[in-house]
């Protein structure tokens, strides 16, 4: 029997090969170290933001941030997404979500926001 060689997989966000303590293939098929899905997945928090305003968020089954809503104090908006124009997001912001409410996720506002847009 000839061996050709052993199959490494090296996490496509820190580089380092960790197959041996799990992972996974996140959405675009990339593969996730279980470290660095950890860290992604402690950041997100469920139910209501503290303030009024866009926030990023997901659904939680995913792994990566997918979108951006506007929370007005009671309800979600419907997803606007980074590569969308202002007036499509603006358009999305006015529609309210009501299927999705409880599995909605959110994260801080990272600190590259303007300070007026972070609580």
């Amino acid at each position: 029997m000839m061996v050709i060689g052993t199959f490494t997989r090296f996490c496509w966000k820190c580089k380092q090969n960790r197959s041996a303590f799990g992972g996974r293939l996140d959405k675009r098929k990339l593969w996730r170290c279980a470290t660095c899905i950890e860290k992604m997945t402690n950041i997100w928090k469920k139910g209501p933001p503290p303030s009024i305003g866009w926030w990023p968020t997901k659904h939680y089954k995913q792994i990566l941030v997918a979108d951006y809503r506007w929370w007005n104090g009671e309800f979600w908006s419907w997803a606007a997404f980074a590569h969308e124009s202002a007036d499509k997001a603006a358009r999305w912001a006015a529609k309210r979500e009501t299927m999705h409410m409880d599995n909605i996720e959110w994260a801080d506002r990272p600190a590259d926001w303007p300070e007026r847009s972070r609580t």
